[in-house]
């Protein structure tokens, strides 16, 4: 048995017999609770993939109390702009 196999099986052993670490004990709701009550504003493009994000929102909200308010891009080049008139100070105008 190599080295490398063996630190991995003691590690391996370890986590067993000392549990799992206290990451595993992670929540969202417990993640979520210092910020509860914050409002988020989010640009999306108008694709399939931004809608189904859409549609688990409401669980989201409800599970976080945090709200995201979704404003929808029809194209990039809409995306851009309202980035760039959102937030400016964020858009580099280096090459």
């Amino acid at each position: 048995m190599t080295f490398k196999t063996q630190a991995s099986a003691i590690a391996l052993a370890a986590t067993a017999v000392l549990g799992a670490s206290p990451a595993s004990a992670w929540s969202l709701e417990e993640a979520a609770k210092p910020y509860a009550g914050t409002e988020v504003e989010v640009l999306f493009l108008d694709r399939p993939g931004y809608a189904a994000a859409i549609k688990m929102l409401p669980e989201f909200e409800a599970a976080t109390g945090i709200k995201i308010n979704i404003t929808r891009c029809p194209t990039r080049m809409h995306l851009a702009n309202r980035c760039a008139t959102s937030w400016p100070a964020a858009i580099s105008t280096s090459p």
